[in-house]
């Protein structure tokens, strides 16, 4: 058996465990726990399988390169402050890494068309009947609630949202009958991703549909219908859509919207004005956890310390930009427009677009393939 063909297979198993993780069945109890040593598992045997000469990656992939030396050098620095005695918060250190691993796989793995077709299909059915799953175990069926469902949402619903626009991009590429089976799922995944009320997927969601439409179909004709189509399916969600943002929110206060986390992040900027250098290295933080990737890690690193992270943060936003404006339409392009929900969750949230591992290794491993497909 070759090496992609192991790497395929030891690929979807890792499928079948994340998603199993986000279902109904997976997301309490020790079992959560025992698919999360499965995952992790999986992904060390794929980097493994896949390992090629990582100096080759290093001269030929810019995005690696910067990734790779940026997070080198700021390990070393974040380990002398630790010998010193300074008390520095290594979680940075691991979520980069991570990503750095997965893209790494999607840079090494050789997919044929068909197989990277399969394994988007295998995401999109798993994590369908996982959203699914949720939304029959926890909510009154498909009914938005005034309180949030009692699941970790903002790590479950990135990973609906990255398969609700894999199911938007291939129905557009494939042809004949099988559009329809990419409709159900969008259906089913919209409607998940509505009652379980991920409002920052929502929101991230909404503008990469509408970068798809502008960027990727380029079809004038196509535009129009699919705009059309939409315009007419508003008045009949839109209740929905609104209740899923804004329900049992004073609309009128942004904190409220925002569930004080405007507080928390003015409350940051202060901090950061006061030691802009250093920030928490040295320095007491009392603050609630800001929920702004990049605000966090001024605050965290200080602006001399977060510039290495930082690099690669907009390094990756002005390559998706590059990649989504000269894209071809083609279908292993899907990477980038699905790395754009990961970029806009981390406006709202402190985690993304590095972690859980779980909810972004799809993306990152998609932007991976991408990349080796461009550059081959």
């Amino acid at each position: 058996m070759s090496k992609s063909s192991i790497s395929y297979l030891i690929f979807s198993l890792l499928l079948f465990a994340t998603s199993l993780q986000y279902s109904s069945w997976g997301i309490e109890g020790t079992i959560y726990e025992v698919l999360r040593a499965i995952i992790i598992g999986a992904i060390v045997l794929l980097f493994l399988v896949s390992l090629k000469n990582p100096l080759a990656l290093f001269k030929k992939i810019p995005v690696f390169k910067v990734h790779s030396f940026c997070l080198v050098l700021f390990s070393f620095l974040l380990f002398i402050l630790y010998a010193l005695g300074v008390e520095v918060d290594f979680t940075a250190v691991r979520d980069l890494a991570l990503a750095l691993v997965i893209l790494t796989i999607g840079l090494n793995i050789n997919l044929k068309e068909k197989q990277f077709i399969r394994l988007i299909n295998i995401y999109i059915v798993l994590y369908t009947l996982a959203a699914v799953s949720l939304v029959t175990a926890f909510a009154s069926g498909f009914e938005i609630q005034e309180r949030y469902l009692p699941i970790p949402k903002n790590q479950v619903a990135p990973a609906f949202g990255v398969a609700f626009m894999l199911s938007v991009y291939f129905s557009f590429i494939k042809k004949g009958t099988r559009k329809w089976f990419y409709y159900i799922f969008i259906a089913l995944l919209g409607a998940s991703l509505l009652v379980i009320r991920g409002r920052a997927v929502i929101v991230a969601v909404m503008l990469a549909f509408l970068v798809f439409i502008f960027y990727y179909i380029r079809n004038k004709k196509y535009i129009f219908f699919t705009l059309a189509f939409v315009l007419l399916l508003m008045p009949f969600i839109w209740q929905y859509l609104y209740d899923a943002l804004f329900l049992n929110y004073d609309i009128t206060d942004i904190d409220s919207i925002s569930t004080n986390r405007m507080t928390r992040n003015l409350i940051g900027i202060d901090f950061l004005l006061k030691y802009p250098l250093t920030g928490q290295l040295g320095h007491t933080f009392y603050g609630r956890k800001i929920h702004n990737y990049v605000l966090i890690s001024l605050v965290s690193y200080g602006a001399l310390l977060s510039s290495l992270i930082l690099i690669i943060y907009f390094k990756y936003v002005l390559k998706i930009i590059r990649a989504i404006r000269k894209n071809t339409f083609q279908y292993y392009e899907v990477g980038p427009l699905v790395m754009i929900i990961l970029l806009i969750i981390s406006l709202f949230e402190y985690t993304y677009p590095y972690a859980p591992g779980s909810a972004v290794f799809f993306p990152f491993f998609l932007l991976g393939q991408y990349l080796k497909k461009r550059n081959s």
